[in-house]
């Protein structure tokens, strides 16, 4: 779960690893602020992006409880 949300997050790796070609929400969000300045666009990417995050965290506590193990 750990990785997951960290690797959600993550804005620079992947602008590296695509050499600015491919766009995630983060780069998306960071895009927003820096150079844009629509500060509420990225707010609310930022909020869609903490929703998703936090639901995908409790369905793996969910299936980690049922299944009996932890992660």
């Amino acid at each position: 779960m750990t990785v997951f949300a960290l690797s959600v997050s993550a804005y620079v790796i992947p602008s590296i690893l695509s050499g600015g070609r491919e766009m995630v929400t983060p780069m998306l969000i960071f895009q927003q602020y820096s150079s844009t300045f629509n500060v509420h666009y990225g707010g609310a990417l930022s909020i869609v992006l903490l929703a998703f995050t936090l639901i995908m965290v409790a369905l793996a506590n969910r299936v980690s409880e049922r299944r009996g193990s932890s992660i």
